[in-house]
């Protein structure tokens, strides 16, 4: 290893691109510190400060007393890490995806940039997901969503939907690609009508429109994403710093 970043960051970048290669299946233990410290001829400090790094990354979880694993997307845990809306009364019921519309698309030069997919047509061929969802059977976000077709050739809406309670965590399971991170932008809008139809809301009713760029372990650009949620009824909620 030969790079300016401290050694347990490379360490880090190593993981996460084995991670990323599949090597280890989602929901499998990990080696032992001590064990990937003799694979990599380096010290257990180090490697568990890498592995600190990824569990706190959430591409690793820890299980008392019985290791560290590669974290699953279907876990119910899991449906919650970047989904962030709550009533504003009553309980929090669980969200419930329903993919509506799954077709082949081109994506617009921006998206495409984004992306990475290129400019030319066949290079931005894309999948194109309309997808709402519930809570308590009541439509709460309502997201389009753009995936490349060369990275998910195969992509089916009823196997989407079974394979996991959110489309990352299918994503996860049917191709092994694992969202760690979204770059989020914010901002107060009206529904546009094919939206306030989705969510059930008159045409031109306030919203909050999330536009999002989801990104793999290995940092790569996977989704993007326009969402857009009811605020007559919900809002958003983040906590930031601080200790559980």
């Amino acid at each position: 290893m030969d790079d300016e970043d401290p050694l347990y960051r490379q360490v880090q970048r190593l993981l996460a691109g084995r991670i990323a290669a599949a090597e280890w299946a989602p929901g499998t233990a990990l080696p032992s510190e001590t064990q990937l410290a003799k694979q990599m001829n380096i010290s257990v400090s180090t490697v568990r400060a890498a592995v600190a790094e990824l569990v706190a990354a959430q591409v690793l979880i820890r299980r008392q007393g019985k290791g560290t694993f590669i974290s699953p997307r279907d876990e119910d845990s899991s449906v919650y890490r970047f989904f962030h809306v709550f009533p504003d009364a009553g309980p929090r019921e669980r969200p419930v995806s329903e993919i509506v519309s799954l077709l082949p698309d081109q994506a617009s030069i921006a998206q495409a940039e984004v992306l990475g997919l290129g400019r030319t047509a066949d290079q931005r061929r894309v999948w194109r997901i309309t997808n709402v969802l519930k809570m308590a059977d009541v439509p709460v976000q309502a997201a389009e969503i753009v995936l490349s077709r060369a990275r998910f050739p195969r992509l089916d809406a009823r196997a989407l939907a079974e394979a996991a309670p959110t489309i990352y965590g299918s994503l996860q399971r049917l191709f092994g690609v694992t969202i760690v991170r979204t770059d989020d932008r914010l901002k107060a809008v009206r529904a546009p009508p094919r939206i306030a139809r989705l969510l059930r809301q008159p045409s031109g009713a306030p919203v909050l429109r999330i536009d999002r760029l989801a990104r793999a372990i290995d940092g790569s650009p996977i989704e993007v994403r326009q969402s857009w949620i009811r605020a007559d009824t919900h809002h958003l909620f983040l906590r930031q710093g601080g200790f559980d």
